[in-house]
């Protein structure tokens, strides 16, 4: 399968599924000492998202080892999807702080995601 086609469908199959992964952890009861569930639920996804990655990167390098010495040719299936759902996920947050209007406290986040 072309990696041109792939990338981007990825990219927004994974800000929904991100998107609904945040809807669901607000349906379960939160600690009792959550004082703002939007950070609750904004830091889940964050753990979900890194949880993936850091798996997926391991992949990357035991499938390229070589990915060690040169991070840009080798480009692998794996490699690229886990590029493309990351693009999803700071697409999802970007677009998230915006609704929920936390984008200006949490400028640095906007920032962040779009500098990465």
């Amino acid at each position: 399968m072309e990696t041109g086609v792939v990338g981007p469908s990825v990219a927004v199959m994974s800000m929904v599924v991100f998107g609904v992964i945040s809807r669901t952890v607000l349906r379960f009861p939160m600690p009792k000492s959550v004082r703002n569930p939007w950070k609750w639920t904004n830091t889940f996804v964050s753990l979900v998202h890194s949880s993936l990655t850091g798996l997926g990167a391991l992949l990357c390098f035991y499938q390229a080892p070589e990915m060690t010495k040169d991070l840009i040719t080798p480009v692998t299936m794996p490699s690229h999807l886990l590029v493309s759902m990351s693009t999803g996920y700071f697409m999802y947050d970007v677009l998230d702080l915006f609704v929920s209007k936390k984008a200006k406290s949490h400028w640095e986040l906007v920032l962040h995601h779009i500098t990465v």
